[in-house]
């Protein structure tokens, strides 16, 4: 077992990290304790969508109102939790594909997928970059966290590390957890230099973008933060158990 083993392991089953046999905590983890006011809208918009496919009109007139039952109502509480899982497994194909791609493998054409995938590979092709790694496993001793990062590259003689996203924008918080992977990757390969961070932003529905930070000195101490806040939020949790089962 990985708690049993020594050095730096991951459990890709489980989606763990182990270093010396005990548990990291991971990046986007210790990222959630950050506020996305714009969730709670989209899941207001996922359960409003999923009445208004699945109700009853109860007239021909949809302005006259929708029949909603019990059933309905238990369900569409949940439909923002299902329309996440369904995005996380396209994303994670897509990473897949992607990830061969840059390690010099053919993957096949996947319809689910090849909307975002093309994207990337065009935007590749036409600023020349040149991967050096993808998939990344990175972890620091010092802040105890780990993460995988999606690639690092170079682009017109500069070293970037990259992620990769199918979200339907780009978000602040994407840059601290980037921010997060080149601290742990320099505390293991301290003369790396990274010039800047890059996102690129294949969308589900087909639309590009992207986007470049050098901001890696402003971010950090924000995911250091983090941290503190994520660490001393579950000091309280232990501490008083009550206050978990209340949320």
């Amino acid at each position: 077992m990985e708690k049993e083993k020594k050095g730096f392991i991951f459990n890709e089953k489980a989606h763990r990290y182990y270093l010396d046999g005990k548990p990291l905590t991971g990046v986007t983890t210790i990222l959630s304790v950050l506020a996305k006011p714009a969730l709670i809208q989209w899941a207001a918009n996922m359960a409003v969508t999923y009445i208004e496919e699945n109700g009853q009109f109860i007239d021909v007139d949809p302005y006259l109102g929708i029949l909603c039952t019990k059933d309905l109502l238990k369900e569409a509480k949940t439909a923002h939790r299902r329309k996440k899982e369904e995005a996380a497994d396209v994303g994670t194909l897509a990473h897949k594909w992607i990830e061969d791609w840059i390690n010099g493998e053919k993957p096949k054409s996947d319809p689910l997928i090849d909307h975002m995938t093309v994207n990337f590979v065009k935007w590749a092709e036409e600023n020349d970059v040149e991967f050096i790694e993808a998939e990344k496993k990175v972890y620091s001793r010092t802040h105890w966290y780990a993460g995988t990062l999606d690639f690092l590259c170079k682009m017109n003689g500069k070293t970037y590390l990259g992620d990769f996203k199918t979200s339907n924008g780009i978000y602040d918080d994407y840059f601290y957890q980037t921010s997060a992977y080149q601290l742990a990757l320099q505390e293991l390969e301290p003369d790396l230099h990274i010039d800047g961070h890059v996102i690129i932003n294949c969308k589900k529905d087909g639309g590009f973008n992207k986007k470049f930070s050098f901001d890696y000195e402003k971010n950090i101490p924000v995911f250091l933060g983090a941290i503190a806040i994520y660490r001393r939020k579950g000091e309280l949790e232990r501490e008083n158990p009550w206050k978990k089962k209340k949320r």
